[in-house]
């Protein structure tokens, strides 16, 4: 599981640090909840991506121990990421980058610098310097993807600026790559919800099996 944005409001309605966390109950498998260092300690920001204040990407190495750790307990298992917003450009990314076996990602970001809340992008453009690092997924090598990867991108229609600025976008850049068979994009409609991810109900109902098969019967 990886964070959104980060707010003192969310982490007073999760009371953790951490996001869907009181979701793993519901899971078959074992899950874990990564946060981003950028939005902890002193001088936190709201946002991040996980891509570090310095230097290349650093999702790499803050997933790398913890699935280390995971495959050392279950050498055979499959491993997926799933965010919303922030946190599905988390998933996406460790998943194009060939680090996750699947992802299920709502409402991503996919070039972190046009997300429409600029005053968090110069927040973390601060805290890098000015000089951001692999912060459009669409020039990710796609190549790196694992054999046999898959990636659930669900779109809510009502979430305009993701859906034009983001959604579409990567969905041509995909086609071209001759990726549609990997990449299962799915649009649904909530008006009310706009960019607020569906509760796990409706994740059921949207997303159907690949879903329902993670959860405890």
């Amino acid at each position: 599981m990886f964070n959104g944005a980060l707010t003192p409001g969310k982490v007073a309605a999760e009371k953790a640090v951490f996001q869907r966390w009181s979701w793993a109950r519901q899971f078959r498998h074992p899950v874990f909840c990564i946060a981003d260092p950028l939005t902890l300690g002193e001088d936190p920001i709201v946002l991040g991506w996980y891509l570090g204040a310095s230097g290349r990407n650093a999702l790499p190495a803050l997933l790398e121990p913890v699935l280390a750790a995971i495959r050392d307990r279950a050498p055979q298992c499959r491993t997926l990421g799933f965010g919303s917003s922030g946190g599905g450009f988390a998933a996406l990314g460790g998943t194009l980058l060939g680090l996750l076996d699947e992802a299920i990602v709502i409402n991503p970001q996919i070039d972190a610098l046009k997300f429409e809340v600029q005053s968090a992008v110069k927040d973390f453009l601060r805290k890098r310097n000015g000089t951001a690092c692999d912060s459009d997924l669409k020039a990710y090598d796609m190549s790196r993807m694992k054999p046999g990867a898959r990636i659930f991108y669900l779109q809510n229609r009502f979430d305009r600026h993701h859906l034009d600025i983001h959604y579409r976008p990567f969905r041509e850049t995909c086609t071209a790559a001759g990726l549609a068979s990997r990449i299962s994009f799915i649009e649904y409609e909530d008006e009310k919800a706009g960019h607020m991810p569906p509760n796990m109900a409706d994740m059921e109902k949207i997303l159907g099996e690949p879903f329902s098969t993670l959860l405890k019967a």
